[in-house]
């Protein structure tokens, strides 16, 4: 994979394992693979894995903005958490994603600012909701349906995702979609 006219030639596959075992083990189980291998992914998920977006570089310094904020920022209705955020501080300069993701509940109650509020009253409106709603901290996506096996019997399938959204900094995070 070339980076562009005059750049390094990227082995792909050391960046890959760069990611930590869990992190590739993860991505290869949600894109249906037994295990993580370049020669098998497409070129646009290669490059988003890829991106320095997606670096543990780039979750930390996320992390370390959200940190930030939320210590510049504090909520007069809730303990004051200044304590956990610096220590967490000197802990986040390079995360994995499950490690990002983790310390996000270890935020305490302010950590939900700047999230849209879960409504009172349900008003579901289609198509509107089958897209990711990513104004809410935590969402749930499902697909459910039924699938005939070679063997002529019908199996029923559900599949869930739990998406969780960075708001701030949100633009600097890829998403990838797999069919």
């Amino acid at each position: 994979m070339q980076c562009g006219k005059g750049q390094n030639i990227i082995n792909p596959r050391e960046i890959l394992d760069q990611l930590g075992e869990e992190t590739r083990a993860n991505i290869a189980q949600a894109l249906w693979l037994n295990e993580l291998d370049p020669a098998q992914l497409p070129e646009e998920i290669l490059t988003a894995l890829l991106s320095d977006k997606n670096s543990s570089k780039s979750f930390g310094e996320r992390m370390q903005a959200r940190l930030r904020d939320l210590l510049a920022n504090p909520e007069s209705f809730t303990p004051s958490y200044r304590k956990q955020y610096e220590t967490l501080l000197q802990h986040s300069d390079s995360l994995m994603p499950h490690q990002a993701y983790v310390m996000t509940y270890l935020l305490g109650p302010d950590s939900t600012r700047g999230y849209q509020e879960i409504p009172q009253k349900a008003d579901f409106q289609f198509p509107r909701e089958d897209a990711p709603q990513l104004g809410y901290q935590l969402g749930w996506h499902f697909f459910v349906g039924s699938c005939t096996g070679d063997n002529g019997r019908e199996y029923g399938v559900e599949l869930s995702d739990k998406v969780t959204a960075r708001k701030r900094n949100f633009e600097e995070t890829d998403f990838i979609c797999v069919s």
